[in-house]
């Protein structure tokens, strides 16, 4: 038999008595909660041990240092006042008894007394009715005695009186299983001869109808596409099929159409390949609800505002020569004439025989004059001259 379990109420982990136990026992005072432990086997052997003549309130010395796993064990329960020593050498150990009387030990007790009382009435019980069963419910020795008026030998075939009309239930669960109304035929049973009825025959039109559409449209899209597989697509069947399950009956039918309609259009808005006109894709957990949300305006209004984009000029298509940025940073560059090069550098040179400006270098023939006398004018204007 396992050890009772015993319950540490939350109190007991904050109760300052167990730091003070820990320390009597040599352990660091960061261990109150090793010397909790240790006390609470005291109570398990109290609760195990207890009984209506016997309590076991007061407890030997013995008890109380094997469980604390210590020959001081006594001395320190004492101490750190979780026991009282008694006259006689013993130990009463504190808490036996809840704020409200109530015995914290005694459940244990309790508990198998209430069962043994109880065990002992239902046998009664059965005695008084004649049932063969002994104790804890076993079957006495067998006989070799012809079966009574009551009985019949276990081979015989039953007379039709004791025959019963309705068949039991083969299995104990069987009679409380009920078949699903949307998943199977409202016909009961078949006829003789009759062909079997699919499963989910109530639903199996509406698969149908979805795997004709999405035929049509694979083959509208690509006439050399293979047509769905149904009985290769179990998995998509089943996923159908929940989908369609918790719609009301009369909307399952729009409601598909529709799906269909909004995928048909999104694998041709969006040039999908025909493959993803099959079922897993119809009714996948995740792409159902967009098949549900969508509108197939929407799906053709957004495919034609694409197109109408990429048929739009780009800014460098629509820009003139003069307009497109130069290669690399910076601006464009001016492009000047070669009648106003020629004046510009007619000036320049003047300019400089007047200001007697010698070049430190010749200019080179393809730099810009109107640069330079650009640059002539700002060193004039800021009172700056050239090499003299």
């Amino acid at each position: 038999m396992s050890a009772p379990p015993v319950r540490i109420e939350s109190k007991a982990w904050t109760d300052t008595r167990y730091t003070t136990l820990a320390l009597e026992l040599g352990l660091p005072a960061s261990e109150s909660d090793t010397a909790l432990i240790r006390c609470a086997a005291v109570w398990r052997w109290q609760t195990e041990h207890y009984t209506d003549t016997a309590p076991t309130y007061v407890v030997t010395a013995a008890v109380v240092n094997g469980a604390l796993k210590s020959l001081d064990g006594a001395r320190a329960m004492v101490a750190a006042d979780l026991a009282q020593l008694e006259p006689d050498g013993r130990l009463r150990i504190r808490g036996g008894l809840d704020d409200k009387g109530a015995s914290r030990i005694s459940w244990l007790w309790d508990d198998r007394q209430q069962k043994r009382t109880a065990g002992k009435a239902s046998a009664d019980r059965r005695k008084a009715a004649g049932d063969p069963r002994g104790k804890r419910g076993t079957f006495g020795d067998l006989t070799n005695g012809r079966p009574t008026g009551d009985q019949r030998a276990t081979n015989e075939t039953p007379p039709e009186t004791e025959r019963s009309t309705e068949r039991p239930p083969s299995s104990p669960d069987s009679g409380l299983w009920s078949p699903d109304p949307e998943s199977l035929s409202s016909a009961g049973a078949r006829e003789p001869g009759a062909t079997a009825v699919h499963p989910f025959a109530p639903l199996e039109p509406l698969v149908s109808l979805a795997i004709d559409q999405l035929n049509a449209a694979r083959t509208a899209l690509d006439p050399d596409a293979p047509p769905i597989a149904a009985l290769g697509d179990a998995a998509g069947v089943r996923s159908l099929l929940d989908r369609l399950r918790p719609i009301p009956e009369g909307d399952r039918e729009p409601t598909l159409r529709r799906a269909i309609a909004v995928l048909v259009e999104t694998v041709r808005a969006k040039g999908w390949p025909v493959g993803e006109l099959r079922l897993g894709q119809l009714a996948g957990e995740r792409a159902w609800s967009q098949w549900l949300a969508g509108t197939v305006k929407n799906i053709r209004e957004t495919a034609e505002r694409a197109r109408s984009e990429a048929a739009k000029p780009s800014r460098f298509e629509r820009a003139t020569p003069a307009q497109l940025p130069a290669v690399g940073k910076g601006p464009a560059p001016v492009v000047v004439p070669a009648e106003e090069r020629a004046a510009a550098a007619e000036l320049l040179a003047e300019s400089k025989r007047a200001l007697g400006i010698v070049e430190d270098e010749p200019e080179e023939e393809d730099d810009d004059p109107s640069e330079a006398l650009a640059e002539l004018k700002q060193r004039l204007a800021a009172g700056a001259g050239g090499t003299r």
